[in-house]
C-alpha cells in the first residue's frame, strides 16, 4: 500500500469543494436561524465547530450568543452532544476549508505523518510513521507490499501493478483515488 502524491493532488479540489460546501451549509443553518428572529444577518457569525468544550464554550459565548437566542443554542448543543465521537472530523473538514481556498495560490507542505492500518488477518493495528519532508522528494511512500492484494477490503491494486487493461486500471483509479495497494513483493 502506498499514499500517492499524484492522486491526492487530482483529489485535492474535489475535497477541498465538498469540505466547503459541508462549512457553508452549516453556516447557511446558523444564518436561518438568526433569520428566524426577524434578525439581519451580521457579518462573522459562523456554525459552531469546536472539538474541545472549553474552546466551544468560548466561542458560544463570543461569537454565538450575541447573535441567536437560547433554545438555538442548545439545539446547536444537542446536536454537537449527539455527534461527539465526529468532531475530530468536522474540525479537520473546517480546517480543510480553510486552507484550500486558495490552495492553487500557494505551494502546500502538508503530509501524512503516519498511517493506522490493520493488515489481513491480524486483530492488532500498526501505525507506521513517515519522515515530516518525504513528500518533498518522493510521490509514494510503501507502507505495506505482500504477494498478494489486500482482502476483503475497498483498496485495489495500483494502476500499473497487474491490472491487466485500461479499462480495469480507471475502474481501479475511481474507486480509492488517494491510496492504492501494490501486487508486487518488496
Amino acid at each position: 500500500m502506498r499514499i500517492d502524491r499524484g492522486a491526492q493532488r487530482r483529489a485535492k479540489p474535489i475535497l477541498a469543494d465538498v469540505a466547503n460546501n459541508l462549512v457553508h451549509a452549516l453556516d447557511h443553518v446558523t444564518a436561518a436561524a438568526r433569520k428566524s428572529a426577524g434578525l439581519p444577518n451580521p457579518r462573522n457569525l459562523y456554525f459552531p465547530i469546536e472539538r474541545d468544550d472549553d474552546d466551544y464554550v468560548r466561542v458560544i459565548e463570543k461569537k454565538v450568543a450575541v447573535h441567536l437566542d437560547q433554545p438555538w443554542i442548545d439545539i446547536f448543543a444537542a446536536a454537537r452532544e449527539a455527534h461527539r465521537p465526529y468532531l475530530h472530523y468536522l474540525q479537520l473538514v473546517r480546517i480543510l476549508s480553510r486552507e484550500s481556498k486558495h490552495w492553487e495560490l500557494a505551494a502546500g507542505t502538508a503530509g501524512a505523518l503516519a498511517v493506522q492500518w490493520f493488515p489481513p488477518g491480524l486483530q492488532q493495528h500498526r501505525i507506521v510513521e513517515m519522515p515530516a519532508d518525504h513528500f518533498t522528494a518522493n510521490d509514494s511512500y510503501p507502507i505495506w507490499e505482500a504477494a498478494e492484494s489486500f482482502p476483503n477490503v475497498g483498496v485495489r491494486p495500483a494502476p500499473g501493478s497487474g491490472a491487466s487493461s485500461a479499462g480495469q486500471r480507471d475502474q481501479m483509479r475511481a474507486y480509492s483515488p488517494a491510496v492504492s495497494v501494490s501486487d508486487s513483493v518488496a
